[in-house]
């Protein structure tokens, strides 16, 4: 299964905010780029919009990005564009 199918199957089930972080370390172990990630994720966002799980996913996209605590941070860097 890809990234967003992993992603998307996990919503489905009602994952939790932890459980979506280890796919997307598991992404990123497997040389997956936190662009790709992000782009990904707004993607299933949009398809989630309104849905009760956009707020999951919008937490999820912050760690991506690094908007959030550094511990909670996926990739060191900051996303800026």
């Amino acid at each position: 299964m890809d990234f967003e199918g992993e992603i998307t199957h996990a919503l489905s089930t009602r994952a939790s905010l932890p459980m979506l972080r280890d796919i997307v370390q598991r992404y990123k172990q497997r040389g997956g780029t936190q662009q790709h990630a992000y782009d990904t994720l707004e993607k299933i966002r949009q398809a989630y919009r309104d849905a009760p799980c956009e707020d999951l996913v919008l937490d999820l996209m912050d760690c991506v990005a690094g908007f959030c605590s550094k511990d909670q941070r996926i990739w060191d860097e900051v996303l800026t564009g």
